[in-house]
């Protein structure tokens, strides 16, 4: 999953195989940068994004 948006340390938007997902969990956001790979450990829920 690459990072598309940084909402803040603990909400991700991301995007995997065409599909956009926020991403929820604690510090999951923290030093990342757009284009970066997120780390699986740190999510806590997924949700689905409507384009």
């Amino acid at each position: 999953m690459l990072v598309k948006r940084i909402f803040n340390n603990n909400v991700l938007l991301a995007e995997n195989s065409e599909q956009e997902l926020v991403i929820v969990g604690r510090g999951v956001g923290f030093k990342q940068k757009i284009g970066n790979t997120v780390d699986s450990s740190k999510i806590e829920k997924n949700l689905l994004s409507a384009r």
